[in-house]
């Protein structure tokens, strides 16, 4: 996604206005994974035909596709606004003290969604087809991990609700991915 708002002649768009267009397309593929998520899991029919002859595989992998593109756009928009725009050097410890912490929370949430919807997608993989992996699933886990960590301490739900995640996915969040960031 570009940095200019694209309405006044390229001008780089406010931080508020980043963040909030970062968290539509986040919201939006979080939306998209649980549809898809409870038609799988529920045996619900999918509501969302885009055709007479899209079948539940069809719906399904768009919408786990469209979820995997939102949550990424997102991620991406956030990580160049505070490399490129900020200059914050994309580490855990100078994004979690330097970005504004709302910017922080939302990065750190896009990649723990992002690493639910990836491992989602490679859990149903012979249902859809690859649409994503379990080892993008690890790489946005372990970064929101991290992030949490930074954020919020050991003890914080939401580091404890990542580090569940991770350990049912992988098992554990070895520390050399930790002390990568």
């Amino acid at each position: 996604p570009p940095l200019s708002s694209g309405h006044s002649g390229g001008s780089v768009e406010s931080l508020e206005m980043c963040e909030v267009r970062a968290a539509t397309i986040a919201a939006r593929g979080e939306t998209l994974y649980c549809i898809a998520s409870v038609c799988v899991s529920a045996r619900i029919p999918p509501l969302m035909r885009e055709s007479p002859e899209d079948t539940e595989r069809d719906i399904v992998e768009r919408h786990v596709r469209r979820s995997v593109a939102d949550l990424k756009d997102s991620f991406t928009l956030i990580q160049r606004r505070l490399m490129e725009v900020e200059g914050i050097n994309p580490r855990i410890h100078e994004w979690c003290f330097e970005a504004p912490r709302s910017l922080a929370l939302l990065q750190m949430q896009t990649a723990k969604d992002l690493g639910k919807v990836c491992d989602f997608a490679s859990t149903i993989r012979r249902r859809i087809g690859v649409v994503a992996d379990i080892d993008e699933s690890k790489f946005f886990l372990n970064f929101a991990y991290s992030m949490s960590l930074g954020l919020n301490g050991d003890c914080h739900p939401t580091t404890r609700n990542i580090r569940e995640l991770a350990f049912r996915q992988h098992q554990s969040i070895p520390q050399a991915d930790i002390d990568q960031w």
